[in-house]
């Protein structure tokens, strides 16, 4: 190990966010910023920093970041130059977010984030508006509702065309009911084809028109992408609960299905807003957990088919559909320090004291990096170096749960870090994010 220790103080480079802006070709499409924690201060903080900075200087104009796309709604009219809020701070335009985990998005950092992307709105263009969405696909109650809402105002004769088939949704006030009710009524393949007959004619048929009518009626024209949108995480929503439910213990399906719609939610952004902002070369920037941003292929559970159960995840599938040369993986990881999580799902969140990372993992010998070198923070960009970092090692991954009591069996998995990533930022030390607002 101390061989490997001395190579590797060798290569490190000090974290300066400017140094990273301007190493990042003009002709990456997709940056993803990691975490190995849900609760981090300083993993908030830097990634705010990289995201400003990408924005400012490489025309980054949309993030993405891990909650759902109605729960970002709001914000985005907020922070847009063209159209009305009734929101006056930032603050307001957050509290459409409701549901665990609050502490991740309803927090200081993202509060200065949406007032800077508000700033920054006011002296651009409609083809440099920044967009700040969500990409998960949890919110399937919001989702109808939002549709049926606009699609009575752009589309009366197709919402009645279509009402009496999916309005058994409003019947449902919890998602374990509805999938209780498909499943017992033998409704789900019936179901499943219904909503992917909606979503194909909404996206083949319909969506040249409704942006015809937007600029008739003045309004948004973002919105018929979010009707899509909202439509695919009826599908996607009804999909991963239905997996979630169904599948035996240790299955990977549901989260292959969560980060599918994470790719197609990329892949409609990319297809579908040169027609709401005038621009062709729209760049993203996704905010999400190490476990998704990280190349799944290259950990112990990862795949390239689901013949045995693998691991897929947002970083691979970045990788695969646009390439190397598009894509920038970025990881974070601590040794030690303080994390805001909680002990079980929907419950409240509190702080707590992160364990010392055991011996055989990648932040003990990057903690005795930091040992040796005096520093509490480094950057490592394995582009430059991609021979180091080759072998399967012990990596910690927490979650918006924390179990110190059973971390080994609960947070730790193997993988190969210079290809899971393609730079990392390492911080020995670490505090739990404060919040809320």
């Amino acid at each position: 190990m101390e061989q490997t220790i001395s190579e590797l103080a060798d290569k490190i480079e000090p974290l300066v966010i400017n140094d990273i802006i301007n190493n990042t070709n003009d002709d990456i499409q997709f940056v993803l910023l990691g975490e190995s924690t849900h609760g981090t201060k300083e993993f908030y903080e830097i990634r705010n920093d990289i995201t400003k900075e990408l924005i400012k200087n490489k025309d980054f104009n949309i993030i993405l970041v891990e909650t759902d796309w109605s729960n970002l709604y709001r914000v985005n009219r907020y922070i847009s130059k063209f159209y009305d809020s009734n929101d006056k701070t930032a603050v307001e335009a957050l509290q459409d977010i409701k549901n665990f985990p609050l502490w991740t998005y309803r927090n200081n950092v993202i509060v200065n984030l949406i007032k800077f992307l508000k700033e920054h709105n006011e002296n651009q263009t409609i083809e440099n508006q920044v967009y700040f969405l969500g990409i998960d696909c949890y919110n399937l109650f919001e989702s109808y509702n939002w549709l049926v809402k606009f699609l009575q105002l752009i589309d009366k004769d197709f919402y009645n065309q279509i009402k009496s088939q999916i309005i058994f949704i409003e019947k449902f006030n919890d998602i374990q009911s509805y999938i209780t009710h498909l499943i017992k009524n033998n409704k789900v393949e019936y179901i499943q084809q219904l909503y992917d007959k909606i979503l194909s004619v909404l996206t083949w048929e319909k969506f040249d028109g409704y942006i015809d009518r937007c600029k008739k009626l003045k309004i948004d024209k973002f919105n018929i992408i979010s009707l899509e949108q909202s439509m695919e995480i009826i599908i996607n929503s009804t999909e991963y609960f239905l997996k979630n439910y169904m599948e035996p213990p240790g299955s990977n399906s549901s989260w292959a299905c969560r980060d599918s719609h994470w790719l197609t939610t990329c892949m409609r952004l990319i297809d579908k807003m040169p027609s709401v902002n005038n621009r062709d070369n729209n760049k993203i920037i996704i905010w999400a957990h190490n476990s998704h941003i990280g190349n799944a292929l290259y950990t112990e559970r990862g795949g390239i088919d689901f013949q045995k159960n693998e691991l897929f995840n947002i970083g691979q599938y970045i990788k695969s559909v646009y390439g190397e040369d598009k894509t920038l993986l970025l990881g974070f990881l601590t040794y030690t320090g303080s994390v805001t999580a909680a002990n079980e799902w929907n419950q409240p969140s509190c702080k707590y004291i992160i364990n010392d990372a055991i011996n055989e993992s990648i932040e003990y010998l990057l903690h005795k990096i930091c040992e040796n070198t005096q520093k509490n923070t480094f950057y490592l960009d394995f582009k430059k170096h991609p021979d180091i970092l080759t072998d399967m090692i012990y990596q910690r991954y927490i979650g918006v749960v924390y179990k110190p009591d059973t971390e080994l069996q609960s947070h730790y998995s193997k993988s190969i870090i210079s290809k899971q990533y393609d730079s990392i930022i390492f911080i020995n030390s670490t505090n739990e994010l404060d919040y809320q607002v």
